[in-house]
């Protein structure tokens, strides 16, 4: 379910029935970084929504295992992050997101007791 804006200029809402069309030949991407940037001001000085880039940063070979960087070398690189997703949300859906990921959370660690 979704709730979308009603027509017209008033704020009610109304629920409608949604389906995820999911393409099996488009294959999830990896990512282990999240960046979130508000949205250009608007006239008040507010930000009315944010830009959100997923990415995907692979790690250097340092530590224990065999590899061509030691610790001291990679304190002064900087590692690019690839963004693999970038969206432009309103607060709000940022604020919805934010609430499915927690519910989504607490059902797996509930899950896991």
């Amino acid at each position: 379910m979704s709730n979308l804006p009603g027509a017209g200029a008033s704020a009610e809402q109304i629920t409608v029935q949604a389906q995820w069309i999911l393409d099996p030949s488009d294959l999830p991407a990896t990512a282990n970084q999240i960046l979130v940037q508000p949205s250009a001001p608007l006239a008040s000085g507010k930000s009315d929504g944010a830009y959100v880039t997923v990415g995907h940063l692979n790690p250097p070979m340092v530590g224990g295992a065999p590899g061509p960087i030691s610790p001291e070398m990679a304190a002064g690189i900087v590692f690019p992050v690839v963004p693999v997703a970038r969206f432009l949300v309103s607060r709000e859906r940022l604020a919805d997101f934010r609430d499915a990921l927690t519910a989504f959370i607490d059902t797996m660690d509930a899950a896991e007791r």
